[in-house]
């Protein structure tokens, strides 16, 4: 089996290329490509050092806003017959074609500090500080809340939601005595209720008690699970909350569904 080398090429964190690489790939055989990061290559000496280390049967793909390092790229490319392929360049000349704005290339300008960059480092602290149903008190202040019984991805999409900006609370479903009694006077319209397969639950409950070493108990029991479920969507269809079904989803997608759902962009 012939195995690719994919080299990531960025002047920043390498992120961004990262992330869409990796979502490209996924509809290919995984076992067949193996991913390498080359971050903040800013300037003809880190880029030098980095093409070195650049091995055969290796597909390049770049994010750097410097013209010259583009066309170090695409002549170390020609000169040793590797593919690359520019991610940022064609959407930049399109975007100047179009409008006639020239760039700035200014490198800084990328993870810029301002206001929206604050605004998302104090989400984050507030999602942090309300995770699990900490500080119920608090709940009027959170422009997102997701509630769910255990194990539904509550967590990991709150804290993705508060990366782009948004202060997330995550309240959990035990049962209907245990939750704030704030939660029922929050406008539904900031509420989204996450509900999952019981059997794709059993199976998540079951290997964290592996994970943990502790005796399966009613928590990781199909019957108990199916119960709490059921009475988790009634009780969501009687408060009038949007109802997502996260099973099988990926992180990225409840969150995006969380937005649509409250109508948020």
């Amino acid at each position: 089996m012939k195995k690719f080398r994919v080299i990531i090429i960025s002047d920043a964190t390498g992120d961004l290329g990262e992330r869409f690489i990796t979502s490209i790939l996924t509809q290919l055989p995984k076992e067949n490509f193996e991913i390498k990061v080359e971050n903040f290559v800013n300037t003809p000496q880190k880029l030098e050092a980095a093409l070195r280390r650049i091995k055969p049967d290796s597909l390049i793909f770049h994010l750097t806003i410097f013209p010259e390092l583009k066309k170090m790229i695409d002549l170390f490319s020609a000169e040793n017959k590797m593919p690359s392929y520019d991610l940022t360049g064609g959407a930049m000349d399109f975007i100047v074609r179009s409008t006639g704005i020239k760039p700035s290339w200014n490198l800084k300008r990328i993870h810029e500090i301002d206001t929206e960059y604050i605004s998302k480092q104090e989400s984050i602290v507030f999602t942090i500080k309300h995770d699990d149903g900490l500080r119920p008190e608090d709940l009027n202040k959170a422009e997102i809340i997701l509630v769910g019984v255990s194990r539904t991805s509550k967590t990991p999409t709150s804290i993705y939601l508060a990366a782009k900006g948004y202060k997330v609370a995550n309240v959990p479903f035990v049962s209907i005595l245990a939750l704030p009694a704030a939660l029922q006077d929050i406008k539904s319209n900031k509420i989204v209720a996450f509900t999952i397969n019981p059997k794709t639950l059993f199976s998540i409950r079951k290997e964290r008690s592996k994970s943990y070493r502790s005796k399966e108990g009613a928590y990781s029991f199909l019957d108990s699970i199916s119960e709490e479920i059921r009475t988790a969507e009634r009780f969501y269809a009687g408060m009038g909350w949007p109802v997502l079904d996260v099973t099988d989803r990926a992180t990225e997608e409840n969150a995006a569904m969380v937005l649509k759902l409250l109508g948020k962009k």
